[in-house]
């Protein structure tokens, strides 16, 4: 089985490829949207993203549909609609 190889990158390079500020990578880390061990790796105040498939898939999983209907979700409904079935992560890297 071949494995794609992983990259670290540090969060300028992680928010660069996501498409998104600096500021609201900071923003996620600090909203828990994304977590430590899961999403990327901090030292310290040095924090890492071991860029690769894996990164990937667990980022897809976890911006899945918000159930419109429940309640306790309210005000963290998408605000941009996916597009041809996609979601807002960029993977051409």
């Amino acid at each position: 089985m071949d494995q794609q190889p992983i990259e670290m990158i540090d969060l300028a390079t992680f928010a660069e490829r996501m498409g998104i500020a600096e500021s609201t990578a900071w923003k996620w880390i600090r909203n828990g949207k994304l977590k430590p061990g899961r999403h990327f790796i901090k030292l310290d105040r040095i924090i890492r993203f071991a860029w690769g498939q894996e990164l990937i898939n667990r980022l897809m999983e976890d911006c899945q549909e918000i159930d419109e209907n429940d309640p306790s979700q309210e005000g963290s409904k998408r605000r941009h609609p996916v597009r041809n079935g996609q979601g807002a992560i960029n993977i051409t890297y």
